[in-house]
């Protein structure tokens, strides 16, 4: 399942209800037992070389919601959590070293922090769904301040390829003397405009009040590359493609492989109803609303992008019963091999973080106490 996903889209649709669901169309429940396909042969495989975060103790080490764990530059971890409004960071043995941000509208304040990005420069830019704005940090985590008014939300996911540039997800909507069309875009901005310099996927469709809870509109998956490549897919049952962009929004290449559908476990799909229908009801969503969102009953073809330490492209692939990644040329988009996350059970439920300065994983759904992986290449 795609967690991030699920953290991010309860931020947007706590606060623009009238504007944008992301969730997908009910479905009846199957009864139909699952057999998920046997993992491929893997080429490389990823294990945890260690965590952060205990159940209690040090008040630096326990999380509340640990969402977007960063690993930067210089090695060190920085990890939003969006419970206790701060991000911490740790050194790459997991000690804690500093923290920045609380709740509040004052400046350098959180209001509903949904998404950490870092900048090349060593800064931090936070996501503030509530505020509508960006809000930036330097290196040394001193609020410079932001970028606001957002309509209808600041960008759910951002990565910047200078201090002043940045490819990022919005929520969109269009309305016309007929109808309201809502529903999600990627697209190149530069600090200080909201005029798009470039756009790499753009899926609006019909949208109602009536149909609050449900949407036709494609949930778009991206990465970006520090050259300004961007790479773009979609969350999709049916369909394995992703698209290669060139900085000024041209389409450069695309891959598509064959893909057969695969069900989900009913014991899968009643353990994400359960955990997502409560984590909305104590973010105040509407109960109409929340029955409305039904979990999907098929595995998503492809749940993550990202560009990782060898510098090509990580596609994590959905249907399988542990974390597998085909991983292509970031450039010309040739299949290199497999990397796949040994299977110790849960493993399957990691969210896993793939940038250029490493691995990371969190378990949103565990029954244990909240932590960040951190994971190698064996």
């Amino acid at each position: 399942m795609v967690m991030t996903r699920i953290l991010m889209g309860t931020a947007a649709l706590c606060i623009f209800l009238a504007f944008l669901s992301c969730s997908e169309p009910s479905a009846e429940e199957s009864e139909e037992s699952t057999l998920l396909p046997e993992t491929p042969e893997v080429d490389v495989w990823l294990s945890v070389s260690d965590s952060i975060g205990v159940e209690m103790g040090d008040s630096n080490l326990v999380f509340g919601k640990p969402a977007v764990p960063l690993i930067l530059e210089n090695g060190n971890i920085a990890v939003l959590d969006i419970a206790k409004f701060r991000v911490s960071i740790f050194d790459h043995k997991g000690e804690f070293l500093d923290s920045f941000g609380r709740q509040g509208s004052g400046p350098g304040e959180f209001q509903m922090p949904a998404y950490l990005s870092a900048t090349p420069s060593g800064g931090f830019v936070i996501s503030d769904a509530m505020a509508r704005r960006l809000l930036f940090f330097d290196s040394s985590m001193n609020y410079t301040g932001y970028m606001g008014n957002f309509f209808p939300a600041p960008p759910l996911k951002a990565v910047f390829l200078t201090d002043s540039i940045f490819i990022g997800e919005i929520t969109a909507y269009e309305t016309t003397d007929d109808e309201m069309l809502a529903g999600f875009e990627v697209a190149r901005w530069r600090i200080g405009s909201f005029d798009e310099e470039a756009v790499y996927f753009k899926d609006l469709k019909p949208f109602s009040l009536q149909s609050i809870g449900s949407s036709e509109a494609s949930q778009p998956l991206f990465t970006a590359s520090q050259d300004g490549l961007v790479y773009t897919s979609s969350l999709s049952t049916t369909v394995f493609r992703v698209d290669y962009w060139n900085p000024d929004g041209s389409r450069l290449l695309t891959i598509e492989e064959s893909f057969t559908p695969v069900p989900r476990s009913q014991e899968e799909i009643n353990r994400e109803r359960e955990f997502t229908h409560d984590l909305f009801r104590r973010n105040g969503m509407p109960e109409e609303m929340i029955e409305n969102m039904q979990p999907e009953e098929y595995e998503y073809a492809i749940t993550s992008l990202g560009i990782g330490p060898d510098e090509n492209l990580w596609v994590r692939t959905g249907i399988y019963d542990q974390p597998v990644f085909r991983i292509y040329d970031s450039s010309t988009g040739q299949f290199i091999q497999t990397a796949a996350l040994r299977n110790t059970g849960d493993s399957a439920e990691m969210d896993i973080l793939v940038t250029p300065n490493g691995l990371t994983g969190l378990r949103s759904m565990s029954d244990d106490w909240p932590r960040v992986y951190l994971l190698e290449l064996r």
